[in-house]
């Protein structure tokens, strides 16, 4: 996999050990922004926990905030040089897993984006991006998660389920389990059942947190009746879904997993709240 270094930039003020990179998609039709903030202490012996953040234009102002106060990890977040309407569109593709090997895919909600760019995005990823991020940073690569949020949290649990292990520990916020009719749920959940299921996650040491709000509904249209997403009344909600998804990561011996439930939170409210949530679950101490 090889991808375009476009430049490095300058730390802004308000982050300790702060550098920034562009690196361009293998396609060319992508331009990833990669921010990477070290604590400002001293390494532990091995190194720093390693936290990546997919949608790190979004979470950024919560670590901001957070950062004189968090747990020492390294965060790293993966964001894109586009402005908000690209963001939404590129993350669209490369959070999504293809579902029909070789066909062209697009949004369920939004036809004008394409999907299904999961797999290459994670070679990149894992591949490029990272490496490059870490290069000259004390991490412990033993001791890496990687954060998600929706679309971003669908993108964690594919990491998890469909690839080889990169990661120790895996932080999916409000998975969208309803994408394509819910067919990431229904594959793992036969997952779950088939005999010659993986090896135990004790023998493997991953970890599995699912987050989700009180609150959090899933609706068939992206917009209400008057044309907004604010006017959507009613929906699904996803708990029930999401305690199924734990239950069956846990049975075909995937990760250690669990699930946390925010009161009285929303899909919204969730990205932030569980970004924050995400760092210190990165940086608790292993079993």
């Amino acid at each position: 996999m090889t991808g375009r270094r476009v430049d490095a930039l300058a730390a802004p003020p308000t982050w300790p050990n702060y550098a920034e990179t562009r690196c361009a998609s293998r396609d060319g039709k992508r331009t990833y922004l990669v921010r990477a903030s070290l604590p400002s202490g001293p390494a532990p012996a091995a190194g720093f926990p390693v936290l990546c953040m997919l949608d790190g234009d979004w979470t950024r102002p919560a670590l901001v905030a957070a950062l004189s106060s968090a747990p020492s990890a390294i965060i790293v977040g993966i964001g894109y040089d586009s402005d908000e309407e690209g963001r939404k569109a590129a993350r669209a593709y490369d959070y999504t897993p293809q579902v029909v090997a070789g066909r062209s895919e697009f949004d369920p909600r939004v036809p004008a984006w394409r999907s299904g760019g999961a797999a290459p995005f994670l070679d990149m990823l894992e591949a490029r991006l990272l490496p490059d991020a870490l290069a000259h940073c004390p991490a412990d690569r033993s001791r890496m998660t990687l954060f998600g949020h929706s679309y971003g949290g669908l993108c964690v649990l594919y990491s998890l389920l469909e690839r080889a292990p990169v990661f120790k520990r895996y932080a999916a916020a409000s998975p969208s389990l309803w994408w394509r009719d819910g067919h990431f749920l229904r594959t793992t959940l036969e997952a779950s059942t088939r005999p010659d299921a993986p090896e135990t996650a004790a023998s493997r040491g991953r970890e599995l947190l699912v987050m989700a709000g009180e609150r959090e509904r899933w609706h068939p249209r992206s917009v209400g009746p008057d044309g907004s997403p604010q006017s959507r009344l009613g929906g699904v909600p996803t708990l029930p879904s999401m305690r199924q998804l734990v239950h069956a990561v846990e049975a075909c011996g995937m990760a250690k997993a669990e699930l946390s439930v925010f009161p009285e939170m929303g899909h919204g409210d969730m990205l932030l709240a569980s970004a924050l949530r995400a760092l210190h679950f990165c940086t608790r101490n292993d079993a």
